[in-house]
């Protein structure tokens, strides 16, 4: 589950929602396992040069993301301030240079080491040695 739905991620120790929680409930006599990302959602996890190869940009000034922010709110263009009350008094939002299409082509230049060290990468590793050990012999 993404963090961003099963996560406080703004209060200390990022404790999980009502949601996440009545889903580990249910989940509590079957043999299924919720994990919650720490970070807002998966696109968090994707790193610098991924994304720049990409979006064709540098990001130097967009890195690191933030971890409790929505990708697509973060990715957007720098605006002046006269701008930025502009489109908050019209309730605007800033346009964003990521569609959550390009994902698949941002993934596709993601390596395990690029996530190594952080909680994607150790839900996945945990995946994997659930498949091996239920991989008949």
């Amino acid at each position: 589950m993404d963090g961003d739905i099963g996560r406080k991620l703004n209060k200390k120790n990022q404790p999980l929602t009502e949601q996440a929680r009545e889903i580990n409930r249910r989940f509590a006599n079957h043999p299924l396992t919720l994990h919650v990302l720490q970070r807002y959602g998966i696109e968090n996890y994707l790193p610098r040069h991924a994304c720049e190869t990409a979006l064709q940009r540098d990001l130097t000034a967009y890195f690191p993301i933030p971890p409790a922010k929505k990708i697509a709110e973060h990715f957007t263009e720098p605006q002046s301030r006269w701008r930025r009350l502009l489109n908050w008094a019209r309730r605007k939002r800033r346009a964003s240079f990521y569609q959550k299409r390009r994902s698949q082509e941002i993934a596709n230049h993601v390596s395990r080491p690029d996530i190594q060290g952080t909680d994607l990468a150790t839900i996945l590793n945990e995946i994997k040695q659930q498949a091996e050990d239920a991989r008949p012999y």
